[in-house]
């Protein structure tokens, strides 16, 4: 995809690379006039600069707000097509999840409580947005248990990555840790990136799944978001803002 403007006099190239977006083609000081200090780092190598792929968003729409010429070499995501689905219609509040989180701008949290079907919001989301997806889980059997849960509701064999297992497919599921390994890679493939037990991702090193990612859609699910370090506070900047939640008190009982 190339993204052309007609007033510029710049020429520019983004790619991506190692888990970082790499833009040759513009004076490193306009890069800092144009989005501050500390978000691109100077490559002179290569002469270019980087930044984490998850400003890909950011990166893209500001070039364009600038009328900057660049060729976009990132995305490597494509269109999903299901061959049926099988998915069980939403209650009430599971739409509503899902719709506000496309409202949202397909960016950010839902919290619901356990049992209440998270699994079935992303799923319909998955159904709606049609891209390249990457489930991402905290450990093995709950990968496996996306693995089931795809192919049972979307008709797909989702790939696997982790447990000793690499098969990339368009829609895949991983773990945390796989995830983290493999993403440098791996990055530009998805168009949608869902967090399973999002509470997790924060951590000092599980946190570079997000990072090193350049998916635009970006979906997280948990119960129970407070971390005791109360880095949950940056899952507005791995993930985005929580689009939905439901409280324990609207389905005790039911």
């Amino acid at each position: 995809m190339n993204a052309a403007g007609t007033q510029s006099n710049h020429s520019a190239s983004l790619e991506f690379s190692g888990g970082t977006l790499v833009l040759s083609g513009i004076p490193f000081a306009k890069l800092e006039s144009w989005f501050g200090a500390g978000i691109w780092m100077p490559d002179d190598r290569i002469n270019a600069a980087r930044c984490d792929a998850i400003l890909y968003p950011a990166v893209v729409a500001e070039l364009q707000r600038r009328h900057i010429r660049f060729d976009n070499k990132v995305h490597a995501w494509q269109d999903v097509r299901w061959k049926s689905d099988s998915l069980h219609e939403l209650r009430p509040e599971q739409d509503a999840a899902v719709e506000s989180w496309l409202k949202a701008g397909q960016t950010g949290c839902v919290i619901m409580p356990t049992g209440t079907g998270k699994t079935e919001v992303a799923l319909s989301i998955m159904q709606k947005t049609k891209t390249s997806t990457l489930v991402v889980s905290p450990v093995r059997d709950l990968m496996y248990q996306w693995h089931r849960r795809i192919l049972r509701g979307l008709n797909y064999d989702a790939g696997i990555i982790g447990d000793n297992t690499y098969r990339v497919h368009p829609v895949s599921v991983t773990t945390y840790d796989s995830a983290c390994i493999h993403m440098q890679k791996l990055g530009n493939t998805f168009g949608l990136i869902i967090f399973d037990e999002c509470h997790h991702l924060p951590g000092q090193l599980r946190r570079d799944a997000a990072r090193m990612c350049a998916a635009p859609a970006r979906l997280g699910l948990t119960a129970t978001p407070e971390r005791s370090d109360g880095r949950h506070s940056d899952l507005d900047q791995l993930i985005g803002p929580v689009v939905y939640e439901l409280p324990i008190s609207e389905v005790r009982g039911k």
